[in-house]
């Protein structure tokens, strides 16, 4: 179990949360303009954005604290 938590402390860096982010924010902007069919993508990917930003406040903040 502490090999697969260093795994991922390895692997989700602030930089990496703060890219996702973007990438999902902008994913939401895309389905936004396009048809309003589909009005459940814009919510998902736009909560997955809101998880990977706040990830990264936390991981930002933690580092901060050490």
């Amino acid at each position: 179990m502490q090999a697969l938590k260093e795994q991922f402390q390895k692997f989700y860096t602030p930089k990496r949360c703060l890219i996702n982010a973007g990438i999902m924010f902008a994913a939401v902007a895309f389905f936004l303009t396009q048809k309003q069919e589909e009005f459940l993508l814009p919510i998902g990917f736009g909560v997955i954005g809101a998880l990977y930003l706040i990830g990264f406040i936390y991981l930002k903040n933690r580092q901060t604290n050490k």
